[in-house]
């Protein structure tokens, strides 16, 4: 028998407390026995073999927890710290802040609610703005137009769900959805019922937001690791198109300061960037690069100058309101302040989608 589980197949009765793993502690078996001096992290003798994690969870379970405590913290910060260095920028920002930039604990709190209200609104953007890029037809897909707009972080997903469900009912593969992995919408739900505990933490004492944070850090890691592959989507603003190559202004990572390279965009991407009234290529354009295909974010993602042109804000659509006439509230990302715009501005992109749902145009 080679590399085999012989502890559960002999005498598994005699080791005091076994229950099969975990999915995790699998992964940390594997991990042991890798590291292990082991020949493949295997223990032969008279013609059994045992793998070298369950000599030490059998032997010694003490010693086999505290070494798994270990790597599941390890596994914890290289996963935060993938994402702070290679998630787009306003849910990097947010990351990095809630490690790095806090002065007491309930500003750590809010830091790790503004990143997970971040990660959903941009998971939010990319998937609406992929259905419109390939026009599905969300007339019956279970919510209005109007919800696309909503505030409520739960309407967010909710919508999220139904329209890969509507996507994969129309013979759609959306590109967003490869970046999602197994469990991505119990992940949600899960950090989703810990919101309540961000809301009400200015009544908590210091031991208490800890004890929140840790909770709901655990959930967000777990959730960060389910979209690991957005590592790879890159936001950016578009400055111009030149033949084939696009100059861009890149938003990736913690950093808010400008960053402008250049991208080769396939002859396909610049044909299918023309469905649209007003082409994504077109300068001011907030994207999406994922899996070579393009998605324009707007109205959800839009851009601010600093007054020195020096530097770019991103802001992220929060609700729409009406006060005299119709806007849409922003969020910069970096200082929370909130920028009004009038609907107006976006009117060619929120017909577009609106006609997703067999709506007329947004007037």
């Amino acid at each position: 028998m080679t590399v085999a589980r012989h502890l559960n197949l002999v005498e598994l009765g005699s080791v005091p407390g076994f229950v099969d793993p975990t999915p995790e502690e699998e992964a940390f078996d594997q991990f042991l026995d890798d590291q292990s001096s082991l020949i493949n992290g295997v223990l032969d003798v008279a013609g059994m073999s045992f793998r070298a994690s369950y000599i030490l969870r059998s032997l010694d379970p003490e010693a086999y927890k505290e070494a798994l405590l270990l790597y599941q913290n390890d596994q914890s910060e290289r996963i935060l710290q993938n994402a702070i260095d290679s998630f787009v920028s306003p849910i990097a920002y947010y990351l990095y802040m809630f490690e790095h930039g806090w002065d007491n604990a309930h500003q750590r709190l809010l830091f790790l609610r503004d990143a997970w209200e971040a990660t959903i609104r941009i998971i939010h953007a990319l998937v609406i703005s992929e259905a419109r890029l390939c026009r599905l037809d969300l007339s019956q897909a279970g919510f209005k137009f109007s919800d696309l707009l909503s505030d409520k972080i739960n309407t967010l997903i909710y919508n999220i769900e139904k329209i890969l469900l509507s996507a994969e009912a129309q013979g759609h593969e959306l590109a967003v959805a490869k970046l999602l992995g197994v469990g991505f919408s119990e992940q949600l739900r899960n950090l989703n019922r810990l919101r309540n505990d961000f809301s009400h933490a200015q009544a908590k004492s210091e031991l208490q937001i800890a004890t929140t944070i840790d909770e709901s850090l655990g959930e967000m890691v777990s959730m960060l690791a389910c979209i690991d592959a957005m590592r790879d989507v890159v936001l950016m603003r578009c400055r111009a198109l030149e033949g084939a190559m696009l100059r861009r202004e890149v938003f990736m990572g913690p950093g808010l300061t400008r960053r402008v390279n250049s991208v080769e965009i396939s002859r396909d991407n610049i044909v299918r960037s023309y469905q649209s009234e007003l082409p994504y290529f077109s300068p001011g354009h907030i994207l999406a690069h994922m899996q070579d295909t393009f998605v324009c974010l707007a109205p959800f993602v839009h851009y601010w100058m600093s007054d020195n042109g020096h530097t770019t804000k991103i802001g992220l659509l929060k609700q729409s309101k009406s006060d005299g006439e119709r806007l849409l509230v922003f969020e910069l990302i970096g200082d929370g302040t909130g920028v009004n715009v009038p609907r107006a501005e976006f009117a060619i992109h929120l017909t577009e989608i609106r006609s997703l749902f067999g709506l007329g145009p947004d007037e």
